[in-house]
């Protein structure tokens, strides 16, 4: 499908810029809300990148999820005459909270199971008191003769006569 120049930038610097694009496949939707382009162009133009494994699709229900590849990610630098350094927000590390160390808690310097009772519920989980009507651990059950399913049924069934 032949697709102005603009809408192709457009969908690439997008697509750089966020490393993934979803896209709805509804070919008659009039614009992406992503990019402000035609829906069906950008279905396409990722169908074209997908092809060449430059993107890699995840379909979900009505919806595409077209994710950049490291090979993408280099096409793309090249035919949008990008710096080397420029990286998709999806391959960029996430920023560091200011202050404090990493391991520190907000707790400062409270063990695990100090808060809201924490681990020891669960330590102490089955060492309490029994419940008064629970069987001792004695109990075994007995099952009467021929009530479950499978052999052992009437004696009178289907006797041939």
């Amino acid at each position: 499908m032949l697709v102005p120049k603009k809408d192709r930038l457009t969908v690439y610097r997008y697509l750089m810029k966020e490393g993934v694009l979803c896209v709805e496949l509804d070919f008659f939707l009039p614009k992406h809300p992503g990019t402000g382009v035609k829906n069906l162009y950008v279905i396409n133009l990722l169908r074209s990148l997908e092809s060449r494994e430059l993107v890699r699709g995840v379909k979900n229900w009505a919806h595409k999820y077209y994710f950049l590849t490291e090979t993408g990610c280099d096409y793309l630098r090249e035919y949008l005459h990008l710096d080397a350094d420029v990286q998709p927000d999806t391959k960029k590390a996430p920023a560091r909270a200011a202050g404090g160390e990493r391991g520190e808690r907000r707790g400062g310097d409270r063990e695990r199971g100090d808060r809201r009772g924490g681990d020891r519920d669960r330590r102490d989980f089955g060492r309490g008191k029994k419940e008064a009507g629970a069987p001792s651990g004695s109990w075994r059950p007995s099952y009467a003769e021929g009530a479950g399913r499978g052999r052992g049924g009437r004696s009178d069934y289907r006797k041939e006569q």
